[in-house]
């Protein structure tokens, strides 16, 4: 057997391709074109059966009637109340009596009328009287009442006519003024006691709660106030020798606290000039009042 014929790579020849003839050009134009055509009215067709299909299926519009929503029938019926033309179910009827409405303030105040002043008359001339009769006119006259209590209150007469003549009072008879008794004689004077003896202690006052002090420190135990007064005392002997210790407890939001007092004194200024040297001293002082 003869082995196959192999052909190399410049012997190969390509089939030559088929062109195709002016009819089978013409054919092909004229399916595009019917298939265009044919799809155009596809969709065309689709369109206008959608928008008559939604035409058809559109929503109602509801709008109001017209015509009355209530009527009168003409036979009413119902039940026939008699008396309805009573005028007792008129006033019975609530909302048509005016209630009185409560008045929780007085009535405003209405200005009263003002009665007319009498015009006053003219008075008729006055001649004077001759000095015999108003001599005679005094001695007629009663005497005077005393003044004592104030007369009741009267309704005012009404106005009478002026006097004939107008009369000057009597004189008033003259007061005759007594000395007044001589002052008792005064009692002689008694002989001042003897003078007591000089205390150490310039502190003479009677009452020693009401008298004047001095306040040296404050310590927070009585004990330590002793002590500190016994140092001062030592100190300033010359002045606070003759004076007592007192001391007063106080109790405050940081504990109970001993205020170291000195006196008693005679007073403020007593009280001021000592608290000037103490502090001349370096030594702190202030004023207690009783």
């Amino acid at each position: 057997m003869s082995e196959p014929e192999i052909l190399g790579p410049g012997e190969i020849y390509e089939e030559p391709r088929r062109r195709l003839g002016p009819l089978a050009r013409m054919l092909a134009i004229g399916a595009i074109t019917v298939g265009v055509v044919a799809l155009a009215g596809v969709v065309w067709f689709a369109y206008q059966q959608g928008i008559r299909s939604g035409a058809e299926e559109a929503a109602p519009v509801i709008s109001a009637s017209e015509e009355p929503i209530k009527r009168v029938p003409a036979d009413r019926g119902g039940l026939d109340v008699p008396h309805q033309d009573k005028l007792v179910f008129g006033r019975l009827a609530p909302g048509q009596i005016q209630e009185p409405v409560e008045r929780l303030l007085p009535p405003p105040e209405e200005p009263a009328e003002r009665a007319p002043s009498p015009v006053a008359e003219a008075a008729p001339e006055v001649t004077p009287a001759p000095p015999a009769e108003i001599f005679e006119q005094m001695a007629a006259a009663p005497p005077a009442k005393p003044v004592g209590e104030p007369p009741a209150a009267v309704a005012p007469p009404p106005p009478s006519p002026p006097p004939p003549a107008v009369t000057a009072p009597p004189p008033a008879p003259p007061v005759v003024v007594a000395k007044p008794p001589a002052p008792p004689p005064a009692p002689p004077p008694a002989p001042p006691a003897a003078a007591a003896p000089a205390a150490a202690k310039p502190a003479a006052v009677a009452n020693a709660a009401d008298a004047w002090r001095i306040q040296l420190a404050s310590v927070s135990s009585r004990e330590s106030a002793l002590a500190e007064w016994d140092r001062m005392k030592k100190r300033n002997t010359d002045l606070l020798g003759p004076l007592d210790l007192n001391v007063q407890s106080v109790k405050l939001d940081r504990g109970t606290f001993f205020r170291i007092q000195a006196g008693p004194l005679t007073g403020r200024a007593a009280a001021s000039s000592l608290c000037g040297k103490l502090k001349s001293r370096n030594q702190d002082c202030l004023i207690v009042a009783p």
